[in-house]
């Protein structure tokens, strides 16, 4: 599974692996919105979280994630906002493209918990693709910069 995390607020960009059961996810980071476009032309992903973005980051992201543009479109989106003001000027925008947009932070357990659960969905997804086993993943120890 491939992961890419679009956070502004990052202070490095690269990637790491995490454990997904029986499997590794790839989760590459991206600080700025050009880094992020260049990922996603250059590789497919299943998940894209767009971390601490604020009104015109998360609106400039969306203007990307377009069917007309030379990029692989995710899978799935989900945005991430601490602030109310931003979440509130973003919400409409995400929900018309039909990607959630939570407001907290990472370390919020509500946040954290809709997360566990999107990357246990999309891990039976690729498994029903796949003609492999589906059974529910238990994802542990897993924490998002």
């Amino acid at each position: 599974m491939n992961i890419l995390i679009y956070n502004p607020t990052a202070e490095r960009k690269g990637g790491f692996i995490i454990d997904v059961g029986q499997e590794q996810a790839q989760i590459d980071i991206a600080v700025t919105l050009p880094d992020a476009v260049q990922c996603m032309r250059s590789a497919y992903y299943e998940l894209l979280l767009a971390e601490n973005i604020t009104v015109d980051e998360g609106t400039a992201l969306l203007d990307e994630l377009q069917p007309e543009t030379n990029i692989y479109l995710p899978s799935h989106v989900i945005g991430v906002t601490p602030e109310w003001e931003d979440y509130q000027a973003l919400f409409d925008a995400f929900d018309d493209q039909l990607f959630p947009l939570l407001i907290g932070e990472m370390k919020d357990e509500m946040v954290m918990d809709r997360l566990m659960n999107k990357l246990q969905y999309l891990t039976a997804v690729d498994r029903q693709k796949n003609g492999t086993e589906n059974r529910k993943e238990v994802f542990e120890n897993v924490s998002f910069i």
